[in-house]
């Protein structure tokens, strides 16, 4: 087993099917965790750990629409009304990780695998005069649960022994809907960079 802490600093934004609900702009993330890679053979390993991603993106309705928020209130945007949502997420991923021989000090690594997501908290911001939205917790119009998708890559850089520095990108796609509405689906898309340290 090799253990890893990791930082994801990255590039995350949201799809809708629904002409009512538009995307309108992406955010910038981060997350935080340690992975565990179990090796099976000498270059296949399952790969899990957990960690801690903010993510997020910005939604246009063309309706009027109804936000419940903290303390059970309700409150209606206007028609057009663009809300800036800040996901925190406690993530599990599941997955597998291909690794090279080492070249030099560079071991050249692919992964995929599936992502578990927990709302831990939600905000939003809307664009109106007021605004009617400024930083509340969305937490009610959020899922808790979340499953999406990873795949990636990136480099190894031996610094002596069995420790490594991390190098990577990889892109992360939800499966589940974001929000709690009934009247479209909203998916998650997110680009982060992987900077770590191997034990």
């Amino acid at each position: 087993m090799q253990f890893s802490i990791h930082v994801n600093p990255g590039l995350s934004w949201f799809s809708s099917d629904v002409r009512e609900v538009k995307s309108t702009g992406s955010l910038m993330g981060w997350g935080y965790g340690i992975a565990m890679d179990a090796f099976f053979s000498e270059n296949y390993a399952l790969t899990t750990g957990i960690g801690i991603e903010s993510l997020g993106g910005n939604l246009q309705y063309k309706d009027s629409t109804a936000f419940s928020i903290s303390n059970n209130k309700t409150i209606m945007l206007p028609p057009n009304t663009s809300v800036q949502y800040t996901i925190q997420y406690l993530t599990v991923p599941l997955g597998i990780k291909m690794k090279s021989i080492e070249i030099g000090y560079i071991t050249y690594y692919a992964q995929a695998g599936i992502n578990t997501h927990f709302t831990i908290l939600a905000r939003g911001t809307s664009n109106d005069a007021i605004p009617l939205l400024d930083k509340d917790n969305v937490s009610r119009e959020i899922n808790y649960f979340n499953l999406g998708y990873h795949i990636g890559g990136g480099i190894e850089y031996s610094i002596g022994g069995h420790n490594a520095l991390l190098f990577g990108i990889l892109y992360n796609h939800g499966f589940s809907d974001i929000t709690k509405s009934t009247t479209d689906h909203i998916l998650y898309h997110y680009v982060t960079a992987k900077i770590g340290f191997l034990f």
